[in-house]
């Protein structure tokens, strides 16, 4: 994802929380997710928000998006 996109799913997730994105989040997200597609990292948002009330974080896209990102991906020992 880009910042943009990072953005988009942060306000997604602040507007459920009444919070407000900072850009320094902005650019912690982007790192962390940079090669996670905006269109799965979205899906995990929306399922999230449905079933859960605590906030959502970067681990949690990451978790969720695995078997999807490419088989190199070995932060936190996530890896296909």
């Amino acid at each position: 994802m880009d910042k943009s996109q990072v953005a988009l799913l942060l306000v997604f997730g602040a507007s459920l929380q009444g919070r407000e994105v900072t850009d320094l989040q902005v650019e912690a997200w982007t790192k962390l997710l940079a090669d996670v597609p905006f269109e799965d990292a979205m899906d995990v948002a929306e399922a999230h928000y449905r079933n859960e009330s605590r906030a959502l974080w970067p681990a949690d896209i990451r978790r969720a998006t695995v078997d999807r990102l490419p088989a190199e991906d070995s932060w936190m020992g996530l890896s296909r």
